[in-house]
């Protein structure tokens, strides 16, 4: 049991929507805390989306039913840009553009 849990416990701590990168800088989740899709804060990679009345959301691209949701909330996909995630490389997001 010690051996399984040697090997689990590093990831254990790790969050897929946690995006602590240069390309994107998140504020927090979206909607609610236990969501996948997080608020992005201004960075170099989302100044051409930004919009006065607007809300940037990024979403990891393999999460299609997150991103299905924020679009029913009336989102639209705007693009999508690698980002560095701790255990797993490089993952794509989906940037998202949500009016206030």
């Amino acid at each position: 049991m010690k051996f399984i849990a040697a090997i689990l416990l590093p990831f254990a701590a790790f969050s897929l929507t946690a995006c602590a990168n240069d390309n994107l800088n998140t504020v927090r989740p979206y909607p609610t805390d236990n969501d996948v899709c997080q608020i992005l804060n201004q960075s170099a990679v989302t100044k051409p989306y930004e919009e006065a009345g607007t809300v940037l959301i990024g979403c990891p691209s393999h999460e299609m039913g997150a991103i299905e949701d924020r679009q029913r909330e009336g989102a639209r996909i705007l693009g999508e840009v690698e980002a560095r995630e701790s255990h797993f490389g490089l993952i794509p997001w989906t940037i998202l553009k949500l009016p206030k």
